[in-house]
C-alpha cells in the first residue's frame, strides 16, 4: 500500500514538474489569466473523462461540510494558480517556481497546528532541510 503511495507521489512529481516549465514557457507569451484558463479548462475535460472509465463508481457527495472544503479548495488553488502564473511572468522562473514548491512545507506545519496531526524528529529536520534547499535555490 504505502509503495503504491509512493509510486503515486513520483508521478505527480514529474507531472507537477512538467506543469511548471509548460506554465513558464506559456506565460511567455499569454496573460497568466488565458493560461490558467486553458490549463484548468483542459484538465477539467480530462478529469471528466476519467471519472467516466475508472472502475469504480462514481457518487455524487451530499451538499455538506466536506463538500464546502472542496469548493474552498478550488477557489483557493485559483488564487494560487493565477499568482504563480503571474509570478512566472514577472519573475525569475527558478525562483518563482521553487518558491511556490514551499507550499507542501507550509501545509504540513498547518496540518500540525491546525488538524492536530503529530510532528516528529525526522518530519521537523526535513521540513527544516527543505526549506533550507528552496532558500539556496531562490536566492
Amino acid at each position: 500500500m504505502i509503495a503504491s503511495g509512493l509510486l503515486f507521489a513520483l508521478v505527480a512529481m514529474v507531472a507537477y514538474a512538467f506543469w511548471a516549465i509548460g506554465a513558464e514557457m506559456a506565460t511567455r507569451t499569454l496573460a497568466p489569466e488565458i493560461v490558467a484558463f486553458i490549463t484548468y479548462s483542459t484538465g477539467a475535460v480530462l478529469f471528466s473523462g476519467y471519472l467516466f472509465v475508472r472502475p469504480e463508481p462514481v457518487e455524487m457527495p451530499p451538499i455538506g461540510t466536506a463538500f464546502g472544503f472542496a469548493l474552498a479548495t478550488g477557489a483557493i488553488m485559483c488564487i494560487g494558480t493565477l499568482t504563480y502564473y503571474r509570478g512566472l511572468q514577472f519573475g525569475d522562473p527558478t525562483a518563482v517556481t521553487t518558491i511556490a514548491a514551499m507550499y507542501f512545507v507550509l501545509a504540513a506545519l498547518l496540518d500540525i497546528m491546525l488538524l492536530g496531526n503529530p510532528l516528529s524528529t525526522t518530519d521537523a529536520i526535513g521540513l527544516a532541510l527543505a526549506a533550507l534547499a528552496v532558500t539556496f535555490i531562490a536566492v
